[in-house]
């Protein structure tokens, strides 16, 4: 794969809830003033409509300082102006100073630092899953070395690598917000065009309505806290879906899937134009 400089690539810039219909979200996100070493969860496996014209489609966690200063992201993404395909693939990310001038997708700058050998960060995701058929999904968790400050990734209990401290300096003491869900990049809007809403899909392209069984979800959301005295389904989480017409996100809990939420949309529709 050849990739981009990844000073080309948009990517999940923080939350702006003033911006023009360029990234759009529907996401949950710690509530307390509490701070983390870990996050985890099941995110189920899709393969997104996504448009050829720049936009992309995410499904990830954050681990954040502020208004995402310095983040670690880890999830899958059908990005096509990234990989010259629409496939679904594993993805990390990383800034320290918010989108500015550091941070990159997967290996294409230094930063991420890979230890293992059997995952291969931007490799595709197989099998997805199917509308009204199996459900796939994978494990992913991340949490910090409180001895020195780097924050590892685990993927379906492969250990893959880790982000140095150094690289996310604001992180040094634990995240201050975890956050869980979908982004999608609306190309056309931040290019500054006039036209209709993107038909870039966030999740599977199905409202959280139709639930569970038909709707992209994450499952097992569970957070670790600076005493890292286990991992814990979380009291309670903030939403944020500001075009819930486009797409929307519910949280819910069961016996089997602990807490969940269920997400995403079409875009285009005749409600988000």
């Amino acid at each position: 794969m050849t990739h981009k400089n990844y000073h080309n690539q948009p990517n999940s810039n923080r939350l702006d809830t003033d911006r023009s219909r360029t990234y759009e979200y529907a996401i949950v996100r710690t509530k307390d003033n509490i701070k983390y070493s870990g996050a985890k969860a099941d995110i189920h496996v899709w393969k997104p409509l996504v448009w050829w014209g720049g936009d992309f489609s995410i499904a990830q966690m954050w681990l954040v300082h502020s208004e995402r200063e310095s983040t670690v992201e880890v999830g899958w993404h059908v990005y096509p102006d990234l990989y010259n395909d629409d496939k679904t693939r594993l993805f990390t990310y990383w800034t320290g100073d918010g989108y500015v001038n550091t941070g990159c997708y997967n290996l294409v700058c230094s930063g991420f630092v890979q230890v293992g050998s059997e995952i291969s960060l931007g490799s595709p995701l197989s099998p997805v899953s199917a509308f009204n058929g199996p459900h796939y999904q994978i494990n992913i968790n991340v949490f910090q070395d409180v001895e020195n400050g780097n924050w590892w990734l685990e993927v379906q209990n492969d250990m893959v690598g880790y982000w140095p401290s150094s690289i996310v300096p604001k992180l040094a003491s634990g995240a201050e917000e975890v956050q869980y869900g979908g982004e999608i990049l609306d190309k056309k809007a931040m290019m500054g065009e006039r036209a209709p809403h993107t038909i870039t899909e966030m999740g599977n392209g199905h409202f959280s309505e139709d639930g569970k069984d038909k709707a992209a979800a994450f499952s097992n959301i569970q957070l670790l806290d600076m005493a890292q005295s286990g991992y814990k389904m979380p009291p309670d989480l903030n939403y944020f879906a500001p075009k819930p017409y486009c797409y929307d996100i519910a949280l819910d809990r069961d016996k089997n899937w602990g807490m969940f939420f269920v997400y995403g949309g079409p875009g285009r529709n005749p409600e988000c134009l």
